[in-house]
């Protein structure tokens, strides 16, 4: 209950976010091959203003601050404890929420960084960080006032991502915007964020998301402790040393030090792997009229893809071909949306029913959420990663610019009706969403309207 107004707040924001980077994501690939039948002479919505404010909306708007509501209301739920101060993790998440408007905004103007994920202008991170700042000390107190002594998996996760993100982003806004590198130096600073922000923040949220739902929807406890801590330590120590193409114009020794560091990112990928299969067994058959462990199954193995495939782009020989082309673009949006929306979906729709105490009004709107999200980001990954390997291919084979452009037109295409299905999805949470919070305000000026008939009821007989 403590949780009920902060949680509402970012889970709805979030989810708002996430629909409209959803539409942006669509109109990008729409404006992609057929640029002329879409918003053509309006120069704010051009490819990349849109593409920038998609990529950001699903980043800052919904994966960051979901991952944050889902932090405080595990802390709490593991910790036995009431959330400290909700006042505080309302404010930061109003504070939150002004900065991704702001660095929307700014994206349209033309204000936009130029830095892939980290495409918003430096006055709207600053606010960023400062809500961030707030929500992150709210949730590290309530951590400390935890009445169990016992530490769960999910909660060595969250604790990790909590101080990891302040870290790196800082640091990135400091070096690429405030005080920025020079030449070079700027490429190595953004990819080292890249790297740290999907393959350990936002692997953490979601990883620690898994840990607790799947064991909590099955009954039983995660297969190993261990396994899930020694997962926990080997991602931290390899998984942000990766994203250094092989033919940057830098020392050789960084490109080599971060392909060896991306193929080692398979060890605790593998161990995860291991860890949830021998905790979910074979019960499939679980999976058909419970959609939150069905959310939790699809996000663990689209985690489980990504990181196999990941660390195969460290060697160096399939590096060279896949980095510059589509392939890039469907592995990033498998971790993104495949893996981590999916599971932070699984978190809303299981924490929301227990902060307000009514169910979903529309659960055909979570089985579609669940179908048309999982077959959309399959039709995406496949086309647009088919796509990138010709790409790679061709280009390697010295197929001139348009050759290769032409020749992936129709799998492009085809991850626009990708795009599509997850932009229906999308609007069936938010739209269940509001429709919660619509009956929920209801009753609240019911009962209340009730009570104040009541009083003056009595008054009158007195």
């Amino acid at each position: 209950a403590s949780c009920r107004v902060p949680l509402m707040l970012m889970f709805f924001s979030a989810a708002s976010w996430l629909a409209l980077s959803a539409i942006f994501s669509f109109i990008a690939s729409l404006k992609f091959h057929a640029p002329e039948k879409i918003f053509a002479q309006c120069s704010h919505m051009t490819f990349g203003h849109v593409q920038a404010a998609a990529n950001s909306l699903l980043i800052y708007g919904f994966a960051i601050q979901a991952g944050l509501g889902a932090m405080l209301w595990l802390f709490c739920r593991t910790g036995k404890t009431t959330l400290f101060q909700p006042v505080l993790a309302t404010l930061g998440a109003i504070f939150w929420n002004v900065g991704v408007t702001i660095g929307a905004i700014g994206i349209f103007i033309g204000d936009q960084s130029g830095f892939e994920w980290l495409e918003f202008p430096k006055y709207a991170n600053g606010t960023l960080l400062v809500g961030y700042l707030v929500i992150a000390l709210v949730a590290g107190l309530t951590f400390h006032d935890r009445q169990t002594k016992e530490s769960e998996p999910s909660q060595w996760f969250l604790v990790g991502a909590m101080f990891w993100f302040p870290w790196i982003f800082s640091t990135a806004i400091m070096l690429l915007q405030v005080a920025p590198v020079r030449g070079v130096m700027q490429a190595v600073v953004n990819n080292w964020y890249g790297a740290n922000l999907v393959n350990i923040w936002l692997a953490f949220v979601g990883l620690a998301v898994v840990f607790y739902l799947m064991p909590v929807q099955l009954k039983r406890p995660v297969h190993n402790r261990y396994l899930a801590m020694f997962a926990f330590w080997v991602l931290a120590l390899v998984g942000g040393w990766g994203g250094m193409h092989a033919t940057m114009p830098v020392p050789s020794w960084l490109p080599g030090v971060s392909s060896m560091m991306t193929i080692l990112t398979i060890v605790p990928v593998l161990a995860v792997a291991f860890n949830l299969h021998r905790t979910f067994g074979r019960d499939f058959h679980l999976m058909k009229d419970d959609l939150v462990l069905s959310f939790v199954i699809v996000g663990a193995s689209a985690y489980v893809i990504y990181g196999g495939l990941n660390a195969a782009t460290g060697v160096q020989e399939l590096n060279v071909v896949t980095h510059f082309t589509f392939f890039s673009l469907a592995l990033n949006k498998l971790a993104l949306y495949g893996f981590f929306s999916l599971t932070l979906s699984a978190a809303i729709y299981y924490i929301v029913p227990k902060i307000t105490g009514s169910e979903w009004p529309l659960p055909g709107l979570v089985k579609l959420h669940l179908w048309c999200g999982g077959i959309g980001m399959g039709i995406y990954f496949l086309s647009l990663g088919l796509a990138g390997v010709l790409q790679g291919q061709r280009w390697y084979g010295g197929a001139s610019f348009m050759d290769v452009a032409n020749g992936v037109l129709r799998p492009f295409q085809m991850s626009t009706f990708g795009d599509l299905l997850i932009l229906i999805g999308q609007v069936g949470l938010i739209a269940n969403l509001k429709w919660l919070l619509f009956l929920r305000c209801r009753a609240c000026c019911q009962s209340f309207l009730a009570d104040v008939r009541g009083t003056k009821t009595a008054e009158v007989g007195a």
